[in-house]
């Protein structure tokens, strides 16, 4: 189904910015670019965005956010089926300043889009984290709280005995309902049996990786170190 723009409207303030700032930095972005066309794509384009955040004294945020913009301005080619459609696109939606800046980076502009396509290792490694982290709902962190808990007498005046117990509690982030935390009871056996699953998951997983290994593709336990690489 085609997507029918608006260009009566002017962009939001946000995407104004978004779109000024990879106007700007398209040349340097191109540079960089190039020189990663050649390399083996990852799970996470997060290495690169170090790596480019490096060469253009950006911070990490700063180039993630280019790259989000990128990837929408490459949505919108698509659609619209022309770079220089999508760049007076652009220049009937922009403020006179910006629309301005669109123009005189033009070329540079040209030369992104085209060189950021699907078969670039930084398109392709967003994709490959755009997949791995397309679910419903995603953990984010998760504690065992553990609490005593008295039981009285029926008059309520002593107590018989304490129980202990646990309460597993998972932080996620839920599709369409933002940050979500659920409390889980549990008991000692409860304990145990997640930490034996946790184990096996590991077990498994590193089983997986060397039964897959020595192929023509690269074998990666996603976020295996703790560092999204």
């Amino acid at each position: 189904m085609a997507i029918a723009f608006d260009v009566t409207r002017p962009l939001p303030e946000n995407a104004q910015k978004d779109v000024e700032a990879v106007a700007k930095n398209a040349g340097q972005l191109v540079e960089v670019l190039e020189t990663f066309a050649t390399d083996r794509p990852g799970l996470t384009p997060a290495p690169i965005f170090r790596s480019i955040a490096d060469k253009l004294s950006m911070t990490y945020q700063e180039v993630s956010r280019l790259f989000s913009t990128i990837e929408n301005i490459t949505d919108i080619n698509q659609t619209i089926g022309s770079i220089d459609e999508v760049i007076g696109f652009f220049e009937s939606r922009l403020s006179q300043a910006r629309a301005q800046i669109v123009v005189q980076n033009r070329d540079d502009l040209k030369r992104l889009l085209n060189l950021y396509n699907a078969g670039h290792p930084v398109a392709i490694s967003a994709k490959a984290e755009k997949l791995s982290y397309l679910h419903e709902n995603l953990y984010q962190d998760g504690e065992i709280i553990t609490d005593v808990r008295p039981v009285f007498d029926a008059p309520g005046r002593n107590v018989l005995e304490m129980e202990i117990f646990h309460s597993l509690v998972l932080s996620h982030y839920s599709v369409g309902l933002g940050a979500q935390r659920t409390h889980l009871a549990m008991d000692a056996v409860d304990v145990q049996r997640l930490r034996e699953a946790c184990d096996r998951a590991i077990t498994k997983a590193a089983a997986l990786k060397g039964a897959l290994g020595g192929k023509a593709w690269t074998v990666k336990i996603l976020n295996e170190r703790g560092d999204n690489v």
